[in-house]
């Protein structure tokens, strides 16, 4: 019986040492892993702080009235979310569509967002200067929540139909003119 009672002992003290062990190698592991998380999400971090809270990103910039942006979804193209365009002024007499405007944010990765992009449609060339006026009035918005300083020139050269590149240590912002049917002016920001 003391044998058997020596045994099992043994048996329990080295179950024991094992759990201690797995447990030790278990927290390692948890801190390695931990680690590599950190150093990945640091490889994705961007300089624009709410880039790297997308969650917060679409929030701020659904209050800026075009529209609530949708959830961040992924697909084989990358991630993304987007406005449904916000159409106003009158129709045109062309092609029958008011002027609208959308905002496109998109990604590689799902934790952080590379860019926000709005997207002015200028369907009823009529009403250009009311058009670019609000495109003006919501890059300033948009600069706004994002927590940047609104570079000098930006809404002069929105105005005066004036394709530029802005750029600091932080971010780059884009105005680019597409010309086709209609005129399409694009602002990108995009943080470094």
């Amino acid at each position: 019986m003391k044998k058997i009672n020596i045994i099992i002992f043994l048996i329990f003290l080295t179950s024991c040492q094992n759990s201690k062990k797995e447990a030790r190698n278990s927290k390692s592991k948890t801190k390695i892993e931990n680690k590599t998380e950190m150093k990945e999400n640091n490889k994705y971090s961007k300089k624009i702080e709410i880039f790297n809270n997308v969650n917060e990103l679409i929030l701020k910039l659904s209050e800026n009235g075009i529209g609530n942006l949708g959830i961040w979804k992924g697909d084989e193209l990358g991630w993304y979310s987007f406005t449904e365009y916000f159409s106003f002024g009158t129709k045109s007499s062309i092609n029958g569509m008011q002027n609208n405007i959308a905002y496109y944010i998109n990604s590689n990765e799902k934790s952080s967002a590379n860019e926000v992009k709005i997207v002015l449609n200028i369907n009823n060339n009529k009403e250009t200067k009311k058009a670019l006026e609000l495109l003006s009035t919501i890059s300033q918005k948009t600069i706004k929540s994002l927590n940047l300083e609104m570079p000098k020139e930006l809404s002069q050269n929105i105005k005066k139909q004036k394709a530029n590149e802005f750029e600091n240590d932080i971010y780059r912002i884009f105005l680019e003119l597409d010309k086709s049917k209609i005129d399409t002016w694009n602002l990108i920001i995009s943080s470094k």
